[in-house]
């Protein structure tokens, strides 16, 4: 994912990554611009690479970059540089529905999710990282593989709750 990242970067520089992709976000009117980009060119490429096609499509894939969304909570510029906009901070991934979930975070990856209430989170509710060298910056999400298990009938994509269980703050919508 960060090859394709750092590819997108080298050609459209400091221009958001979201503005060029808009395949279906979450909502029109949610500023911190989260993707659903399955499907587009560069989820196919990220998925070519890491080997992940065809049946070796993983239950569930998401990265997260820094936001270009312009304020902080409260009221400045969040700090995201360019290169922050292009950098995987962040992933999810689940192999299959029964997988342990593993979170890539600071370089490294754990069972433990960074994002989970009720635990020592690593995220604030708004999406900003509480600690590190990304302290007070907003992170954007990228979804890049989901299976239709993922889905409830009354939960969909386009669901702000299910948004909200793609980035580890509510679990329930899991089958």
């Amino acid at each position: 994912a960060q090859a394709e990242f750092s590819a997108a970067y080298a050609k459209y520089g400091d221009t958001p990554l979201n503005t060029l992709l808009v395949k279906n976000p979450r909502n029109k009117s949610d500023k911190n611009g989260d993707q659903d980009i399955r499907g587009s060119e560069m989820a196919n490429r990220i998925m070519t690479l890491a080997d992940m096609t065809g049946e070796k499509e993983p239950f569930l894939f998401m990265v997260a970059v820094g936001s270009n969304w312009k304020k902080n909570m409260q009221g400045g510029t969040n700090g995201v540089t360019a290169h922050d906009k292009y950098t995987v901070y962040y992933a999810l991934y689940m192999e299959n529905k029964d997988a342990v979930p593993l979170y890539y975070y600071n370089g490294t990856w754990t069972e433990m999710n960074p994002r989970q209430k009720g635990t020592t989170e690593i995220f604030s509710q708004y999406n900003y990282v509480k600690s590190g060298s990304l302290k007070d910056k907003r992170l954007q999400y990228y979804l890049i593989s989901l299976s239709e298990q993922c889905l409830y009938t009354d939960k969909s994509i386009d669901n702000a709750d299910f948004w909200s269980w793609l980035k580890g703050e509510k679990t329930e919508y899991l089958k």
